[in-house]
């Protein structure tokens, strides 16, 4: 999740100064209301966070297996 947020700063940093536009219609800030771009930051950064923790129990589940094997 930490590059992904890294990232999000950056661009909307980069898109409020004005000089760049996107590169996604997300985060097209100057194109849509303000709290559009608040809910999409909250549902890309939680969808970050359920994938991440859903690898962590896949590999806990493997690391599992290979344990008793």
């Amino acid at each position: 999740m930490t590059p992904t947020l890294l990232y999000a700063i950056v661009i909307i940093i980069l898109n409020i100064a004005k000089l760049l536009v996107g590169p996604y219609p997300f985060l097209h800030i100057y194109e849509q209301p303000w709290y559009m771009s608040i809910v999409w930051i909250a549902v890309i950064l939680g969808m970050a966070t359920l994938l991440a923790w859903l690898l962590w129990l896949l590999n806990r589940a493997v690391g599992k297996r290979r344990g008793k094997a």
